[in-house]
């Protein structure tokens, strides 16, 4: 998988957040993933490593980075979401909820 994808993004090693940016190439590539219900690894979080100190500080660098880089499949899975949001709105299930919802909001609303 690590060279079809060809591993991290030089650029984005200097700045952080390139496992993320990796991660969405990997979905680009058509790889499957699969939920696993076990922690298989611990995350030691300090405010000493370098997500704080080099990633959070380059976040709007990254964010605008990333998303230039992948802009078709962004765009299309936000119309994918899109579209499979405005089709659970026309279900009778959703119907049915907005329906027994609607009471409760309008009292929620007057206090």
């Amino acid at each position: 998988m690590f060279e079809s994808v060809e591993y991290y993004d030089e650029f984005l090693s200097k700045l952080g957040l390139e496992d993320w940016e990796f991660w969405i190439r990997v979905y680009e590539q058509g790889w499957h993933f699969k939920k696993i219900d076990e922690p298989l690894f611990e995350i030691r979080m300090n405010a000493n490593s370098r997500t704080f100190q080099v990633a959070n500080k380059n976040i709007d660098t990254i964010k605008e980075y990333v998303y230039k880089k992948h802009t078709l499949l962004l765009a299309k899975e936000f119309n994918d979401l899109y579209y499979a949001y405005k089709m659970l709105k026309e279900t009778p299930d959703y119907r049915i909820g907005k329906l027994l919802l609607t009471p409760y909001r309008f009292i929620k609303k007057c206090f």
